[in-house]
């Protein structure tokens, strides 16, 4: 089951009210002719196969399951980053350099007025491989 997560998330949860001769009821749940196009094993469907008789919202419980452990991976992931970074007393942010390799993307607006110089240290011994000067309005330069 690949991409649960997607499909999940492609899910559109609704209140609805329930025709007068199924109880009249408010409810909560999906459409099935939507989730058919996502999910089609959980509906069931008229015999012009365009409009759905319900659906079987416990067939839904193993896409679910599956979500939830995409997610705890993304989860461990994430946190396994962010063990390797942490804030020193001067404020500055290190990286944890016991790991062979780091790469990653350093956003367009990372400096405020006052920044000056940004040092990216990126082997296992702390040896500065690359310094980057840039300055508020945007020039920058290697050493």
């Amino acid at each position: 089951m690949a991409n649960a997560l997607e499909k999940i998330s492609l899910l559109n949860p609704v209140y609805f009210d329930w025709k007068a001769e199924n109880g009249g009821i408010h409810s909560l749940g999906f459409i099935a002719e939507e989730v058919g196009k996502i999910v089609p094993e959980v509906v069931n469907w008229e015999d012009d196969g365009v409009y759905a008789k319900g659906m079987d919202y416990s067939k839904l419980t193993s896409l679910l399951t599956k979500g939830i452990q995409e997610q705890q991976g993304q989860i461990s992931s994430l946190t396994d980053q962010l063990g390797e970074l942490s804030l020193n007393d001067t404020g500055e942010i290190t990286l944890d350099t016991s790991a062979a390799t780091y790469s990653g993307v350093l956003d367009q607006n990372w400096m405020g007025e006052t920044a000056e110089n940004l040092t990216v240290t990126l082997n296992s011994t702390g040896e500065t491989l690359t310094k980057v000067i840039a300055s508020a309005d945007g020039v920058f330069a290697r050493i």
